[in-house]
């Protein structure tokens, strides 16, 4: 068997003194800036992967939580921030976050930009306290303001917080 003695140091061809100095200097800024970019690359493709279709975000529904009263809240769905046919989904809740009873819900749409006040919403009963309009027609796209009138007794009613949304 052959014994190779390696040499004590080993040295690499862009550290080599061969090498000039201004060679080793641009080696190093090229390399700098290709990583730079490269790191750049990434970093913008990693965003747009996460990003959503803008089909998707213009659909992306509504929901909002408001208060009626005392110990009454309201979660408002709505299945399409589109104007157009939607559906509407009206829940009532105690104050504890449970399922709340109530004998009526009433709510009417209003877009005060186009002078359009107090559009009916005709809710049915989908449930215990699930309330909700199938194909509601919200016929122009804008800032629109649901109002809810939550009836929880034959006397007790309360007016929830207006629930405000935009429409594409």
């Amino acid at each position: 068997m052959l014994a190779r003695r390696l040499p004590d140091s080993v040295e690499s061809p862009i550290t080599s003194p061969s090498l000039p100095q201004e060679r080793q200097a641009r080696l190093r800024r090229t390399t700098t800036a290709e990583l730079v970019v490269a790191g750049a690359v990434l970093a913008i493709a990693a965003l747009l992967v996460n990003a959503e279709p803008a089909r998707l975000e213009a659909t992306r529904p509504l929901a909002a939580e408001v208060h009626a009263g005392p110990d009454v809240l309201v979660d408002v769905t709505l299945d399409s921030t589109r104007a157009g046919p939607n559906n509407l989904h009206v829940y009532t809740l105690s104050g504890a976050g449970t399922q709340l009873i109530v004998p009526e819900v009433r709510a009417t749409l209003s877009q005060p930009a186009r002078s359009i006040a107090n559009l009916p919403v005709h809710l049915s009963i989908a449930g215990a306290g699930h309330f909700i309009s199938l194909g509601l027609n919200i016929p122009v796209p804008g800032r629109w303001t649901l109002d809810l009138i939550v009836r929880t007794s034959a006397f007790d009613e309360y007016h929830a917080s207006p629930v405000t949304f935009s429409l594409k």
